[in-house]
């Protein structure tokens, strides 16, 4: 039975499913209350440069909706919350790096680990070379699945870490607008569904293929931060 158009968002749930990173062990640890401070302020500058260039992929998406106003008025949303001051996504982010005792000129001069590479250029690269459809599904199995493990207990991020809510406020704001983000998506995407079976499976296959490129990068945090596996980070 060839896969029709109007089942792509239900095959692309099951991907969200497949690759729920809320049962990543490194997720699991978190939300036990078991993630060291210092591993986690590991994690947070490890992704810096990805939450810096996040933005600047969102614009390139946009720049394919030329014709579609609503659409890109939905991205256009998700973009102001990404970039614009003064609550935008990467102050909020230097906010609780600093206050894990990152400066900025120390997260711009880190040396990557290979997975956060990997990652981020991945996800550049992906982007760039797909199509408006396969762009928008990368985006909602991204941004949409957020909400389900990007958390860790109030009463270990105040108690164990000794952050104020203000200092954390990117995991509270990241956590409640990317529920919105990865539904803008959806609603976009539902317009722009091709309409053979191979178009499909390629959208889905992109779609998966930024799941995993995410999932690698929590393997890497892992192995490198919890597992003390590979070269360390001073």
């Amino acid at each position: 039975m060839g896969l029709a158009a109007e089942r792509v968002i239900d095959e692309l749930d099951r991907l969200i499913e497949k690759y729920d990173l809320s049962r990543h062990p490194l997720w699991v640890l978190a939300n036990q209350g078991k993630l060291t401070k210092e591993q986690f302020s590991h994690y947070i500058a490890q992704r810096w440069w990805f939450t810096v260039e996040f933005p600047a992929v969102l614009a390139e998406i946009m720049a394919k909706l030329r014709r579609d106003l609503q659409g890109r008025r939905r991205l256009l949303h998700n973009l102001m919350e990404e970039d614009l001051e003064p609550r935008d996504h990467i102050s909020l982010y230097l906010r609780l790096a600093r206050a894990l005792g990152w400066t900025e000129d120390a997260l711009r001069e880190l040396e990557e680990i290979p997975e956060a590479v990997a990652q981020r250029t991945g996800f550049l690269s992906l982007m760039g070379g797909s199509s408006l459809a396969e762009c928008l599904a990368i985006g909602y199995v991204t941004e949409g699945q957020t909400p389900k493990y990007h958390w860790i207990p109030k009463e270990v991020m105040e108690g164990e870490y000794g952050l104020t809510p203000e200092e954390y406020e990117w995991m509270t704001i990241h956590c409640e607008v990317d529920t919105e983000h990865g539904e803008n998506y959806k609603r976009t995407l539902q317009a722009y569904l091709p309409a053979t079976e191979r178009e499909c499976r390629e959208v889905l296959r992109k779609a998966e293929e930024g799941l995993k490129l995410m999932q690698l990068f929590y393997d890497g945090c892992y192995r490198y931060f919890i597992l003390g596996r590979g070269r360390g980070i001073e």
